[in-house]
């Protein structure tokens, strides 16, 4: 379930993750694409064919390594590419079709903790 707006970041940063989430369906148009958020029956049309595969790319890695991996399809340098994924990142988390999820810092913290569950 994604968090509410209250609950979200005000803005995405390079080393952030974000998701889909569930009940948000999309696919690629002629014009960019579709996205159907099945929570409260919305549609939008999306006239950018970088947001599409943003979202085609959710979970897949941080900003950053999205942005690397975008540059390494000779589209743009790194800054000028960083900056438009950003933004419209920004604006799909404003929309509620992708949240930010925890950086992967915080992952790694979390995971080098004991367990102690079984102790």
């Amino acid at each position: 379930m994604s968090p509410s707006k209250d609950e979200e970041g005000a803005d995405m940063q390079v080393d952030s993750q974000y998701t889909v989430p569930t009940g948000v369906q999309f696919r690629y148009e002629d014009f960019g694409g579709v996205v159907y958020r099945r929570q409260d029956d919305r549609l939008f049309f999306l006239n950018s064919r970088l947001a599409v595969t943003l979202l085609e790319m959710a979970g897949k890695g941080t900003v950053m390594e999205i942005t690397a991996a975008l540059q390494n399809a000779n589209i743009g340098d790194k800054s000028t590419i960083e900056a438009v994924v950003l933004k419209t990142l920004s604006s799909l988390e404003e929309l509620g079709i992708i949240y930010e999820l925890a950086g992967r810092q915080a992952e790694t913290t979390r995971t080098n903790l004991p367990d102690v569950a079984n102790h």
